[in-house]
């Protein structure tokens, strides 16, 4: 096994070591009744200014190419990607009117949010998109 796989930029790098050791015949446990997590989705690289963004998505992509045969990767990546970028076009293109949703609600800190989530989608797209798209 030897470890982990130092090609990961960041993120995955703990589901690919369980994938190989589970591959390799070990046994991999996960505590079932530890106390519940509460995972707010994004909220780690929206704080970021979505610096963990790319990191992330070039590990899902590593993950996949290891694990999937080559034609099923080449689809998976087509599809993964563009639903990345539909996503992050989405969210940029809703912001306005969702923000100003929330802030008429009363609902100022979610409506800040939405807004530093639709600037860390616009960064990403305007300074990792390529690099994204060649991974």
């Amino acid at each position: 096994l030897r470890g982990f796989d130092p090609g990961y930029p960041f993120y995955v790098e703990d589901v690919d070591l369980c994938w190989r050791a589970a591959r390799a015949g070990a046994e991999v446990h996960y505590v079932a009744d530890a106390p519940a997590v509460v995972h707010h989705g994004g909220a780690s690289a929206s704080i970021a200014g979505g610096e963990t963004r790319l990191p992330l998505l070039q590990g899902i992509l590593r993950f996949q190419r290891k694990r999937m045969a080559p034609a099923a990767y080449a689809a998976f990546a087509v599809a993964f990607k563009t639903g990345v970028v539909a996503r992050s076009l989405w969210e940029i293109v809703r912001t306005p009117v969702a923000a100003a949703a929330r802030a008429a609600r009363g609902r100022t800190e979610r409506a800040r949010r939405t807004l530093d989530v639709a600037r860390a989608r616009a960064h990403f797209l305007e300074r990792d998109l390529r690099a994204f798209l060649r991974a």
